[in-house]
């Protein structure tokens, strides 16, 4: 009962350390980077859209150091899937998601074509240390686009909203740093004892590591995607839902994958290969279909995303029970 009660504190812990250091990580950074005179638009479009993934690329790393890739590549699938099944499902049930001609002819057609490619360097099994850095240049050079797209179609309702959310307030340099690195430290400390007190149910539930990475991991460290869209739809801006989760997706991919695999090659589970990934892909194409037929996400269709995830959910728990399909290795 102990060991039990120590498990989820550690669990519940962890996802405290982990939101509060990435938002202390997250608006130190982007004070500073005001500071220095970086406009707020960059700073959005960089720091804060990375941000909100920090969770993940924190556990995902410290769980690829811990040797327990599993989780790893279970945690950026598992994200991905909750991000578009179980977030915008949630989102758009609430109120319809509008989306912009950009997303639908840009965006998401890159956000499929990440997932793909993923799926495709990790085919072999291993995805190798070259692909992961291969990975990390998509990266890098979306973002570079990201910020070139946005100062060469500047639209001034955008902009406001960046320099709404961007804090225009100064704070000494050292300061700053010191609160960046604070909050880097407490992320490390907080995925330590999410991830430990994670793995520790799942091995004393006789469950596979890649099941824990693919839900309980995923749902903890996707809780700022949620909270944000939860936010906007309040702030009656459901559009910036659909922005927040395709960045997000795009980044779990390429940043998570790129990092974690650059640390060591990843072992990648023939299961996850088969199953997940390829609903990753298929989740991605239908979240495509339904804002290309009328330019949004209808409750129904939020609806039938969120029956998918319940269903994934449940025929994972049923799996997992009656050992009727492989969970991991």
């Amino acid at each position: 009962m102990v060991s039990w009660l120590l498990a989820i504190l550690e669990i519940v812990g962890g996802i405290a350390g982990l939101m509060y250091g990435g938002e202390v990580l997250v608006r130190s950074a982007a004070r500073l980077a005001r500071t220095l005179g970086v406009t707020p638009m960059v700073i959005g479009l960089t720091i804060v859209a990375i941000g909100t993934s920090l969770p993940e690329l924190v556990v995902s790393v410290y769980a690829a150091l811990q040797d327990v890739t599993d989780v790893t590549v279970g945690n950026a699938v598992g994200s991905n899937l909750f991000n578009l099944l179980a977030a915008l499902g949630i989102v758009a049930m609430v109120r319809p998601v509008i989306s912009t001609a950009v997303f639908i002819d840009r965006e998401i057609p890159i956000m499929i074509a990440v997932m793909v490619i993923s799926w495709l360097f990790c085919l072999p099994g291993i995805l190798y240390r070259p692909l992961a850095i291969v990975l990390l240049l998509l990266l890098a050079g979306y973002l570079a686009l990201a910020v070139h797209w946005a100062r060469k179609e500047r639209e001034p309702l955008v902009e406001k909203e960046f320099d709404e959310e961007i804090p225009d307030e100064k704070a000494p340099i050292l300061l700053d740093v010191a609160l960046m690195v604070g909050g880097f430290l407490l992320m490390v400390v907080g995925s330590h004892f999410f991830l430990e007190g994670a793995v520790w149910i799942a091995r004393t539930l006789g469950i596979s590591e890649l099941i824990i990475g693919l839900t309980l991991v995923a749902f903890g460290t996707s809780a700022p995607e949620l909270f944000t869209c939860v936010i906007a739809v309040m702030r009656d801006r459901p559009d910036l839902a659909l922005g927040n989760l395709v960045g997000s997706c795009i980044f779990n991919m390429l940043g998570i994958l790129g990092c974690a695999g650059v640390v060591s090659d990843l072992a990648i589970s023939t299961v996850i290969l088969q199953r997940d990934f390829p609903l990753m892909c298929f989740t991605g194409l239908l979240t495509w279909f339904f804002v290309r037929t009328h330019h949004r996400v209808s409750r129904l269709e939020g609806g039938i995303l969120f029956a998918i995830y319940i269903g994934y959910i449940a025929y994972l728990i049923y799996a997992t029970a009656t050992g009727a399909a492989p969970t991991g290795g």
